[in-house]
Protein backbone atom coordinates (compact mmCIF):
# COMPACT_ATOMS: atom_id res chain seq x y z
CA UNK A 1 0.00 0.00 0.00
CA UNK A 2 1.14 3.47 -1.36
CA UNK A 3 1.60 6.16 1.15
CA UNK A 4 2.31 9.96 1.75
CA UNK A 5 5.47 10.76 3.14
CA UNK A 6 6.91 14.55 4.51
CA UNK A 7 10.03 15.59 4.12
CA UNK A 8 11.07 17.04 7.69
CA UNK A 9 15.01 18.10 6.78
CA UNK A 10 16.16 14.53 6.64
CA UNK A 11 13.13 12.94 8.16
CA UNK A 12 11.13 11.06 5.97
CA UNK A 13 7.81 10.37 8.02
CA UNK A 14 4.29 9.02 7.04
CA UNK A 15 1.42 11.18 6.52
CA UNK A 16 -0.89 10.53 9.36
CA UNK A 17 -4.58 12.13 9.66
CA UNK A 18 -4.55 10.84 12.89
CA UNK A 19 -1.37 12.97 14.02
CA UNK A 20 -2.27 15.94 12.21
CA UNK A 21 -5.57 15.85 14.30
CA UNK A 22 -3.44 15.35 17.78
CA UNK A 23 -1.27 18.31 16.75
CA UNK A 24 -4.00 20.75 15.79
CA UNK A 25 -5.33 19.99 19.04
CA UNK A 26 -1.88 20.90 20.91
CA UNK A 27 -1.87 24.24 19.08
CA UNK A 28 -5.56 24.96 20.30
CA UNK A 29 -7.84 23.76 18.13
CA UNK A 30 -10.97 21.70 19.78
CA UNK A 31 -11.31 18.04 18.95
CA UNK A 32 -14.23 18.98 16.48
CA UNK A 33 -12.59 21.95 14.72
CA UNK A 34 -9.49 19.67 14.27
CA UNK A 35 -11.30 16.20 12.54
CA UNK A 36 -12.76 18.87 9.81
CA UNK A 37 -9.33 20.95 9.37
CA UNK A 38 -8.06 17.13 8.52
CA UNK A 39 -10.96 16.23 6.65
CA UNK A 40 -10.93 19.05 4.57
CA UNK A 41 -6.56 18.32 4.13
CA UNK A 42 -7.39 14.83 3.20
CA UNK A 43 -9.34 16.08 0.23
CA UNK A 44 -6.49 18.04 -0.55
CA UNK A 45 -3.97 15.17 -0.66
CA UNK A 46 -6.16 12.80 -2.24
CA UNK A 47 -4.47 11.04 -4.67
CA UNK A 48 -0.77 11.62 -3.78
CA UNK A 49 -0.36 8.40 -2.18
CA UNK A 50 3.19 7.30 -2.37
CA UNK A 51 4.61 10.81 -3.04
CA UNK A 52 6.63 13.07 -0.99
CA UNK A 53 5.52 16.75 0.20
CA UNK A 54 8.06 19.05 2.19
CA UNK A 55 6.51 19.86 5.25
CA UNK A 56 6.25 23.70 4.77
CA UNK A 57 4.00 22.85 1.69
CA UNK A 58 1.65 20.47 4.19
CA UNK A 59 1.56 23.59 6.53
CA UNK A 60 0.33 25.65 3.71
CA UNK A 61 -2.48 23.16 2.91
CA UNK A 62 -3.34 22.76 6.24
CA UNK A 63 -3.31 26.87 6.66
CA UNK A 64 -5.60 27.19 3.55
CA UNK A 65 -8.19 24.28 5.21
CA UNK A 66 -8.32 26.25 8.89
CA UNK A 67 -8.78 29.64 7.44
CA UNK A 68 -11.41 28.77 4.74
CA UNK A 69 -13.36 25.69 7.57
CA UNK A 70 -13.24 28.11 10.91
CA UNK A 71 -12.91 31.96 9.52
CA UNK A 72 -12.34 33.80 12.49
CA UNK A 73 -13.07 31.36 15.15
CA UNK A 74 -9.74 31.65 16.36
CA UNK A 75 -9.42 35.25 16.37
CA UNK A 76 -8.43 35.41 12.56
CA UNK A 77 -4.88 34.72 13.66
CA UNK A 78 -3.42 31.46 12.31
CA UNK A 79 0.48 32.10 13.37
CA UNK A 80 0.10 28.87 15.53
CA UNK A 81 0.65 26.78 12.18
CA UNK A 82 3.81 27.67 12.01
CA UNK A 83 4.85 26.06 15.14
CA UNK A 84 4.55 23.05 12.90
CA UNK A 85 7.94 23.92 11.68
CA UNK A 86 8.56 25.75 15.03
CA UNK A 87 12.81 26.02 15.92
CA UNK A 88 12.16 26.72 19.39
CA UNK A 89 12.22 23.38 21.59
CA UNK A 90 11.47 23.10 25.31
CA UNK A 91 13.26 20.69 27.39
CA UNK A 92 12.14 18.07 29.94
CA UNK A 93 13.50 15.18 31.57
CA UNK A 94 16.07 14.23 28.63
CA UNK A 95 13.46 14.60 26.06
CA UNK A 96 11.92 17.95 23.95
CA UNK A 97 9.21 19.09 22.21
CA UNK A 98 8.47 21.90 19.78
CA UNK A 99 7.57 24.93 21.85
CA UNK A 100 3.48 25.06 21.47
CA UNK A 101 1.80 28.01 22.13
CA UNK A 102 -1.57 26.44 21.87
CA UNK A 103 -0.26 24.03 24.69
CA UNK A 104 0.47 27.73 26.77
CA UNK A 105 -2.39 29.29 25.83
CA UNK A 106 -4.70 25.88 27.00
CA UNK A 107 -2.71 26.39 30.55
CA UNK A 108 -3.27 30.04 30.69
CA UNK A 109 -6.70 29.54 30.62
CA UNK A 110 -6.73 27.51 33.32
CA UNK A 111 -6.15 30.57 34.91
CA UNK A 112 -9.42 32.37 34.47
CA UNK A 113 -7.78 34.12 31.10
CA UNK A 114 -10.06 35.10 27.99
CA UNK A 115 -8.87 32.66 24.91
CA UNK A 116 -7.50 35.35 23.18
CA UNK A 117 -5.99 36.89 26.15
CA UNK A 118 -4.10 34.08 26.75
CA UNK A 119 -2.94 33.76 23.46
CA UNK A 120 -1.49 36.99 23.62
CA UNK A 121 0.12 36.44 26.84
CA UNK A 122 1.86 33.29 24.78
CA UNK A 123 2.67 35.26 22.00
CA UNK A 124 4.69 37.35 24.09
CA UNK A 125 6.54 34.79 25.39
CA UNK A 126 7.53 33.37 22.35
CA UNK A 127 8.43 36.70 20.73
CA UNK A 128 10.88 36.96 23.89
CA UNK A 129 12.19 34.01 23.24
CA UNK A 130 12.67 34.68 19.46
CA UNK A 131 14.52 37.75 20.33
CA UNK A 132 17.23 36.39 22.65
CA UNK A 133 17.03 34.05 19.75
CA UNK A 134 17.05 30.94 22.39
CA UNK A 135 16.54 27.63 20.48
CA UNK A 136 16.41 25.56 23.64
CA UNK A 137 15.03 26.49 27.14
CA UNK A 138 13.97 23.86 29.84
CA UNK A 139 10.09 23.74 30.97
CA UNK A 140 10.94 25.03 34.14
CA UNK A 141 12.24 28.07 32.55
CA UNK A 142 8.91 28.81 30.65
CA UNK A 143 6.89 28.61 33.30
CA UNK A 144 8.89 31.25 35.35
CA UNK A 145 8.69 34.01 32.50
CA UNK A 146 5.10 32.73 32.08
CA UNK A 147 4.73 33.93 35.94
CA UNK A 148 7.12 37.15 35.56
CA UNK A 149 4.62 38.14 32.34
CA UNK A 150 1.74 37.23 33.99
CA UNK A 151 2.72 39.32 37.23
CA UNK A 152 3.91 42.36 34.96
CA UNK A 153 0.77 42.32 33.36
CA UNK A 154 -2.32 40.95 35.06
CA UNK A 155 -1.15 41.38 38.69
CA UNK A 156 -0.60 38.60 41.20
CA UNK A 157 -3.87 37.23 41.81
CA UNK A 158 -3.37 35.39 37.76
CA UNK A 159 -0.02 34.56 38.39
CA UNK A 160 -0.89 32.80 41.72
CA UNK A 161 -3.66 30.70 39.56
CA UNK A 162 -1.61 29.61 37.38
CA UNK A 163 1.37 28.40 40.11
CA UNK A 164 -1.13 26.62 41.31
CA UNK A 165 -2.19 24.47 38.08
CA UNK A 166 1.55 23.89 37.40
CA UNK A 167 2.26 22.40 40.80
CA UNK A 168 -1.23 20.94 40.43
CA UNK A 169 0.65 18.39 37.39
CA UNK A 170 2.62 16.84 40.45
CA UNK A 171 0.14 16.33 42.95
CA UNK A 172 -0.65 12.92 43.69
CA UNK A 173 -4.57 13.49 44.00
CA UNK A 174 -6.74 13.71 41.38
CA UNK A 175 -8.95 16.68 40.94
CA UNK A 176 -13.16 16.24 41.28
CA UNK A 177 -15.17 18.53 39.71
CA UNK A 178 -18.92 18.36 40.33
CA UNK A 179 -21.00 21.24 38.59
CA UNK A 180 -24.61 20.96 39.91
CA UNK A 181 -28.10 23.16 38.92
CA UNK A 182 -31.58 22.96 37.68
CA UNK A 183 -32.30 21.10 34.06
CA UNK A 184 -31.11 23.91 31.13
CA UNK A 185 -28.82 25.81 33.26
CA UNK A 186 -25.80 24.81 30.89
CA UNK A 187 -24.06 22.69 33.14
CA UNK A 188 -22.93 20.27 30.39
CA UNK A 189 -21.44 22.53 28.30
CA UNK A 190 -19.67 24.13 31.01
CA UNK A 191 -18.51 20.72 32.19
CA UNK A 192 -17.16 20.23 28.52
CA UNK A 193 -15.43 23.50 28.12
CA UNK A 194 -13.77 23.33 31.64
CA UNK A 195 -12.54 19.26 30.91
CA UNK A 196 -11.16 21.06 27.78
CA UNK A 197 -9.25 24.08 29.54
CA UNK A 198 -7.77 21.77 32.31
CA UNK A 199 -6.89 18.81 30.04
CA UNK A 200 -9.36 16.47 31.77
CA UNK A 201 -10.46 13.71 29.93
CA UNK A 202 -13.22 12.06 32.09
CA UNK A 203 -16.62 13.73 31.53
CA UNK A 204 -19.60 12.25 32.64
CA UNK A 205 -23.66 13.09 33.55
CA UNK A 206 -25.56 12.23 36.28
CA UNK A 207 -28.22 11.62 33.71
CA UNK A 208 -26.23 8.65 32.05
CA UNK A 209 -25.85 7.31 35.20
CA UNK A 210 -29.70 7.57 35.84
CA UNK A 211 -30.04 5.91 32.67
CA UNK A 212 -27.55 2.65 33.65
CA UNK A 213 -29.78 2.62 36.84
CA UNK A 214 -32.73 2.50 34.78
CA UNK A 215 -31.84 -0.26 33.02
CA UNK A 216 -30.88 -2.37 36.01
CA UNK A 217 -34.08 -1.35 38.05
CA UNK A 218 -37.51 -1.73 37.05
CA UNK A 219 -39.87 0.83 37.22
CA UNK A 220 -42.00 -1.15 40.11
CA UNK A 221 -38.60 -1.28 41.98
CA UNK A 222 -37.08 1.98 41.70
CA UNK A 223 -39.95 4.15 39.91
CA UNK A 224 -38.40 7.64 41.39
CA UNK A 225 -35.48 7.19 38.25
CA UNK A 226 -38.09 6.50 35.55
CA UNK A 227 -39.36 10.07 34.97
CA UNK A 228 -37.05 13.03 34.57
CA UNK A 229 -36.50 15.34 37.85
CA UNK A 230 -39.05 17.60 37.43
CA UNK A 231 -41.73 15.34 37.65
CA UNK A 232 -40.37 12.90 39.60
CA UNK A 233 -42.62 13.60 42.33
CA UNK A 234 -45.53 11.64 40.16
CA UNK A 235 -43.81 8.38 41.05
CA UNK A 236 -43.93 9.14 44.80
CA UNK A 237 -45.20 6.28 46.59
CA UNK A 238 -45.51 7.49 49.93
CA UNK A 239 -47.80 10.04 51.97
CA UNK A 240 -46.78 13.40 52.13
CA UNK A 241 -46.60 15.67 55.05
CA UNK A 242 -49.06 18.69 55.11
CA UNK A 243 -46.32 21.38 54.05
CA UNK A 244 -44.21 19.51 52.12
CA UNK A 245 -44.15 20.76 47.74
CA UNK A 246 -44.58 17.27 45.50
CA UNK A 247 -42.43 18.91 43.44
CA UNK A 248 -39.03 18.81 45.68
CA UNK A 249 -39.57 16.11 47.63
CA UNK A 250 -39.93 13.73 44.03
CA UNK A 251 -36.76 15.44 43.10
CA UNK A 252 -35.19 14.70 46.22
CA UNK A 253 -36.63 11.26 46.23
CA UNK A 254 -34.40 10.93 42.75
CA UNK A 255 -31.36 12.51 44.23
CA UNK A 256 -30.92 9.68 46.95
CA UNK A 257 -31.32 7.24 44.53
CA UNK A 258 -29.18 8.24 41.85
CA UNK A 259 -26.16 9.92 44.21
CA UNK A 260 -25.42 5.96 45.00
CA UNK A 261 -24.39 5.95 41.45
CA UNK A 262 -22.50 8.89 41.65
CA UNK A 263 -20.71 8.06 44.81
CA UNK A 264 -19.36 5.08 42.94
CA UNK A 265 -18.09 7.27 39.60
CA UNK A 266 -16.05 9.19 42.63
CA UNK A 267 -15.05 6.27 44.27
CA UNK A 268 -13.60 4.82 40.85
CA UNK A 269 -11.69 7.99 39.84
CA UNK A 270 -10.38 8.17 42.77
CA UNK A 271 -9.28 4.34 43.17
CA UNK A 272 -8.07 5.43 39.32
CA UNK A 273 -6.20 8.07 40.26
CA UNK A 274 -8.03 10.13 37.59
CA UNK A 275 -9.23 13.78 37.30
CA UNK A 276 -12.58 13.82 36.57
CA UNK A 277 -15.79 16.64 35.78
CA UNK A 278 -19.37 15.07 36.79
CA UNK A 279 -22.39 17.30 35.83
CA UNK A 280 -26.21 17.01 36.23
CA UNK A 281 -29.35 18.02 38.28
CA UNK A 282 -28.74 15.54 40.60
CA UNK A 283 -25.54 17.07 41.74
CA UNK A 284 -26.83 18.88 45.24
CA UNK A 285 -24.71 20.04 47.94
CA UNK A 286 -25.39 17.64 51.42
CA UNK A 287 -26.66 14.35 49.58
CA UNK A 288 -22.78 13.20 49.42
CA UNK A 289 -20.78 13.38 52.49
CA UNK A 290 -17.68 14.63 50.98
CA UNK A 291 -15.68 14.48 54.50
CA UNK A 292 -14.45 10.09 53.27
CA UNK A 293 -12.31 12.32 49.75
CA UNK A 294 -10.50 14.89 51.93
CA UNK A 295 -7.01 12.74 51.83
CA UNK A 296 -8.01 11.21 48.25
CA UNK A 297 -9.01 13.96 46.08
CA UNK A 298 -9.20 17.67 45.58
CA UNK A 299 -13.17 17.76 45.23
CA UNK A 300 -14.95 21.39 44.20
CA UNK A 301 -18.56 21.44 43.74
CA UNK A 302 -20.20 24.38 41.88
CA UNK A 303 -23.80 25.05 41.04
CA UNK A 304 -25.14 26.76 37.81
CA UNK A 305 -28.13 29.11 37.88
CA UNK A 306 -30.55 31.05 35.09
CA UNK A 307 -31.83 33.60 37.41
CA UNK A 308 -33.53 35.41 34.56
CA UNK A 309 -37.03 33.18 33.76
CA UNK A 310 -37.16 34.58 30.31
CA UNK A 311 -33.33 33.88 29.35
CA UNK A 312 -33.73 30.65 30.95
CA UNK A 313 -36.75 29.86 28.74
CA UNK A 314 -35.33 31.12 26.00
CA UNK A 315 -32.09 28.76 26.75
CA UNK A 316 -35.03 25.81 26.25
CA UNK A 317 -35.80 26.87 22.83
CA UNK A 318 -31.98 27.41 22.07
CA UNK A 319 -31.11 23.70 23.09
CA UNK A 320 -34.45 22.92 20.69
CA UNK A 321 -32.92 24.31 17.75
CA UNK A 322 -29.28 22.67 18.38
CA UNK A 323 -30.76 19.02 19.34
CA UNK A 324 -34.43 18.32 18.07
CA UNK A 325 -34.58 15.50 20.70
CA UNK A 326 -34.98 18.26 23.18
CA UNK A 327 -38.79 19.63 22.52
CA UNK A 328 -39.05 22.89 23.87
CA UNK A 329 -42.62 22.36 25.14
CA UNK A 330 -42.27 19.74 27.66
CA UNK A 331 -39.72 21.63 29.33
CA UNK A 332 -41.35 25.18 28.81
CA UNK A 333 -45.14 23.29 30.79
CA UNK A 334 -42.59 22.01 33.56
CA UNK A 335 -40.75 25.70 33.85
CA UNK A 336 -42.54 26.46 37.24
CA UNK A 337 -41.03 22.66 38.58
CA UNK A 338 -38.18 23.63 37.23
CA UNK A 339 -38.04 27.25 38.88
CA UNK A 340 -38.76 25.07 42.38
CA UNK A 341 -35.53 23.25 41.61
CA UNK A 342 -33.37 25.47 41.40
CA UNK A 343 -34.48 27.82 44.53
CA UNK A 344 -33.87 24.10 46.36
CA UNK A 345 -30.58 23.69 45.04
CA UNK A 346 -29.62 27.00 45.54
CA UNK A 347 -30.89 26.65 48.86
CA UNK A 348 -28.35 23.96 49.23
CA UNK A 349 -25.60 25.19 47.74
CA UNK A 350 -25.60 28.00 50.42
CA UNK A 351 -26.49 25.96 53.03
CA UNK A 352 -22.77 24.19 52.46
CA UNK A 353 -20.67 26.61 50.75
CA UNK A 354 -20.54 25.63 47.39
CA UNK A 355 -20.19 29.02 45.11
CA UNK A 356 -23.23 29.61 42.77
CA UNK A 357 -22.66 31.35 38.79
CA UNK A 358 -25.71 33.25 36.97
CA UNK A 359 -24.68 32.10 33.53
CA UNK A 360 -25.78 34.76 31.72
CA UNK A 361 -22.67 34.91 29.20
CA UNK A 362 -21.02 31.49 28.68
CA UNK A 363 -17.51 33.16 28.32
CA UNK A 364 -17.98 34.94 31.47
CA UNK A 365 -19.21 31.55 33.56
CA UNK A 366 -16.40 29.47 32.33
CA UNK A 367 -14.02 31.80 33.49
CA UNK A 368 -15.56 32.49 36.49
CA UNK A 369 -15.68 28.86 37.80
CA UNK A 370 -12.16 28.30 36.61
CA UNK A 371 -11.16 31.57 38.68
CA UNK A 372 -12.93 29.53 41.63
CA UNK A 373 -11.39 26.57 41.12
CA UNK A 374 -7.54 28.01 40.90
CA UNK A 375 -8.86 29.56 44.43
CA UNK A 376 -10.07 26.68 45.80
CA UNK A 377 -6.74 25.37 45.02
CA UNK A 378 -4.73 27.93 46.47
CA UNK A 379 -6.35 27.45 50.08
CA UNK A 380 -5.45 23.69 50.02
CA UNK A 381 -2.51 22.78 52.29
CA UNK A 382 -0.52 21.68 49.17
CA UNK A 383 -0.77 24.81 47.61
CA UNK A 384 -0.39 27.00 50.47
CA UNK A 385 1.76 30.10 49.16
CA UNK A 386 5.31 29.91 50.17
CA UNK A 387 8.11 31.70 49.72
CA UNK A 388 6.68 33.82 47.04
CA UNK A 389 9.42 37.03 47.06
CA UNK A 390 12.22 34.24 46.87
CA UNK A 391 10.24 32.80 43.97
CA UNK A 392 9.98 36.42 42.18
CA UNK A 393 13.59 36.79 43.03
CA UNK A 394 14.46 33.64 41.48
CA UNK A 395 12.43 34.30 38.17
CA UNK A 396 14.53 37.65 38.12
CA UNK A 397 17.73 36.21 38.84
CA UNK A 398 16.94 33.49 35.82
CA UNK A 399 15.54 35.66 33.26
CA UNK A 400 18.70 38.20 33.79
CA UNK A 401 20.91 35.28 33.54
CA UNK A 402 19.78 34.57 29.80
CA UNK A 403 22.09 34.76 26.96
CA UNK A 404 21.66 34.03 23.12
CA UNK A 405 22.68 30.97 22.47
CA UNK A 406 25.35 31.06 19.79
Amino acid sequence: MHTLHILDGERRIPYLRGVLVHTLIQRGLKLADARRVTNDVDRVLVGRAGETILKKDLVAVVRQAVEKRLGDRYGNDYAFLDELTSTIFVEQNGSSSPFSKGILTQSLQATGLEPNVAYDVSRNIESQLVEKQRRNISRSEVRLLTLKVLREQYGEVYAERYRVWREFENIARPLIILIGGPTGAGKTSLGIEMAHRLGITRVISTDSIRQIMRLMFSLELLPSIHSSSYDAWKQLTTPLSMNADPVIEGFREQVIRVSVGTRAIIDRAIEENVSMVLDGVHVVPGFIDLEPYRNKAYVFTLMVSTLDEERFKHRFISRQEATVSRPVHKYLANMDSILKIQNYVLSMAEQHGAPIVDNLSFDETVAEALRLIGDFLSREEAFKVKKVRREALEVKRQMSDVRPET
